[in-house]
């Protein structure tokens, strides 16, 4: 985010000053008197993030974990993000992928949001493959000849601590992936991919700040563009059938699509 923070402050006749998380108490303390807002990757005041807003500067803070938004501070991607919104693309897209008409799940990789995803998943592979069957494996049995052997070509492996293995190993055997988030390395057979991207709403936030608008949510979401498509390989999902997963994808953007599911808990309502 430097060179759009950079361009973005240049733009409104602001400078930017950048510390890493260890040295950012004390950069708010020796420029406090010239800031005008200070944008931080996570929490890092020793939980003082209100205190700072109230007497610094207004604040900004992405991936802020459970942290609200208050007065003078602004919250971005978390919390409230839209993960049944990720798992909705990724189920459109492992649908969308498949030959065969069987597709694969991975679960069990211990992420908290995992009935979110799965229920995300669900809604996009029906809306993507009506017809297509799901085979289903815990992320410690996972293995590309087992899938392979009930047909399956494409998996989604849903995100948490284990998937980054399990997606190496399935990769290596053969299978695509359809992956939520970061790539955690760049050598994935991913066939889709769905990204979360902070640096629009970061900037719509500091545009909300030069306005007075202060304390808002701007949570990961497709219809602010927090959620976005990203790296789709042609081999995997062809130019026509790419042009399904985009309508699905402004379908929801433009509020046609309403998924139904708590963001939350996961149920379909």
């Amino acid at each position: 985010m430097a060179s759009e923070l950079a361009a973005w402050a240049a733009d409104h006749g602001w400078g930017v000053l950048t510390s890493d998380p260890e040295g950012a108490s004390a950069i708010v303390g020796e420029a406090r008197v010239d800031l005008q807002a200070i944008v931080s990757f996570g929490e890092h005041f020793g939980g003082r993030a209100t205190q700072i807003a109230a007497d610094v500067a207004p604040l900004v803070l992405v991936e802020a974990g459970q942290i609200e938004p208050g007065p003078r501070l602004s919250t971005v991607g978390e919390p409230g993000g839209r993960h049944d919104q990720a798992g909705f693309l990724a189920g459109v897209m492992v649908g969308l992928a498949g030959q065969t008409g069987w597709v694969g799940l991975v679960e069990g990789t211990g992420g908290p949001l995992e009935p979110v995803y799965r229920s995300g998943f669900e809604a996009g592979l029906r809306y993507g493959c009506p017809k297509c069957r799901l085979v289903t494996s815990p992320v410690s049995e996972a293995t590309a000849d087992g899938f392979r052997a009930q047909g399956v070509e494409v998996v989604f492996i849903i995100p948490g601590p284990a998937a980054a293995e399990a997606g190496a190993q399935l990769a290596k055997g053969g299978l695509w992936l359809v992956w939520v988030g970061d790539l955690p390395t760049p050598d994935l057979r991913v066939g889709g991919q769905v990204v979360f991207a902070a640096d629009g709403l970061i900037l719509k936030a500091l545009d909300a700040l030069q306005a007075e608008q202060f304390g808002a949510a701007w949570p990961y979401a497709i219809e602010n563009g927090g959620i976005r498509l990203g790296e789709v390989n042609p081999e995997a999902i062809s130019p026509g059938r790419q042009r399904l997963l985009l309508e699905a994808y402004e379908a929801v953007a433009g509020g046609q699509l309403d998924l139904g599911i708590d963001p939350i808990t996961g149920q379909e309502g």
